[in-house]
């Protein structure tokens, strides 16, 4: 049904490892695609109507879907809500599917500066905003006038900053709405000098972390005062393998699938982590990475 009432393509039984930068996971019921708001409305229509549980994906650079895969609708943002456009005021708006690479090198050629902190970050748009991304001591929260979401009706609204639920590595917001969009503040600068923070932020990204593997960014959240990574390392655990997946030697709150490891592997690897920190130090780590799906 749902294939009939929107533009979008809609797949049946998709192996999500096809879906997160971790390339773990098992098979989603439906994946549907939507290629606007339109599609998007009528997606959330149609699962409302068919009372299947739905999951809103980007581009799964910070999930970790277990080998028992998704059951209901996965609603895929990646093809769609992808615009970004320069408004006055210095100002860039972006959909949620945009992918925050694009957005960042829109706002350089603007001559807009204030992003170049989320330079290198995977994902898209939308993903970073639910997720408060930061980097270099700077986050989301920081650079965003308002954001643009979308109830199971299909009705959109937009919130100002002052009146979102920022915190670290997160954005609270009423359940059952979906972030469509936002619109960026920025202030006026120097391309050439924009471009060359841009340049030094991913030299540093790529001495500090494992780019190129199969990972899903930090693992962890760093608890106050101190680095999950510092105290994965201290804790002897860099290097250390389940099946094929390790904990990066590069930086310890990074695990890598080394190819063709399973989503438990890397389970066993988070539990591994967070028993060995708290026995050392006392510190609880709590993940990052959002895990979903069924064992």
């Amino acid at each position: 049904m749902l294939g009939c009432r929107i533009k979008g393509m809609v797949e049946r039984d998709v192996p999500m490892k096809e879906h997160t930068t971790f390339k773990v996971g098992g098979p989603a019921d439906i994946v549907a695609y939507p290629l606007d708001r339109v599609d998007l409305k009528e997606t959330f229509l149609t699962v409302k109507q068919s009372a299947a549980p739905c999951f809103v994906l980007g581009l799964g650079s910070n999930l970790l879907v277990k080998d028992g895969g998704i059951r209901g609708v996965v609603i895929n943002l990646s093809k769609g809500l992808r615009e970004i456009n320069l408004l006055s005021d210095n100002r860039l708006q972006a959909g949620a599917g945009a992918t925050l690479a694009a957005a960042v090198a829109r706002a350089a050629g603007e001559g807009l500066e204030g992003m170049e902190f989320l330079s290198g970050i995977p994902g898209t748009v939308g993903g970073a905003v639910r997720m408060n991304a930061g980097a270099f001591g700077k986050e989301m929260k920081d650079v965003i006038e308002s954001v643009t979401l979308m109830n199971r009706e299909g009705e959109e609204i937009s919130v100002m900053r002052e009146d979102l639920s920022f915190s670290y590595r997160n954005l609270d917001f009423e359940e059952g709405h979906v972030i469509t969009g936002c619109t960026f503040a920025l202030t006026r600068g120097d391309e050439s000098e924009i471009r060359e923070r841009i340049r030094k932020y991913a030299l540093q990204r790529g001495s500090r972390q494992p780019l190129g593997k199969a990972t899903a960014g930090s693992v962890f959240k760093n608890p106050g005062g101190d680095y999950a990574g510092r105290l994965i390392e201290a804790a002897g655990l860099k290097g250390f393998r389940a099946g094929n997946a390790r904990i990066s030697e590069k930086h310890a709150n990074f695990i890598e699938n080394c190819g063709g490891a399973k989503a438990a592997h890397i389970l066993e690897l988070i539990a591994i982590a967070k028993k060995r920190v708290y026995d050392d130090s006392g510190i609880l780590l709590e993940t990052e990475v959002k895990i979903i799906g069924e064992d």
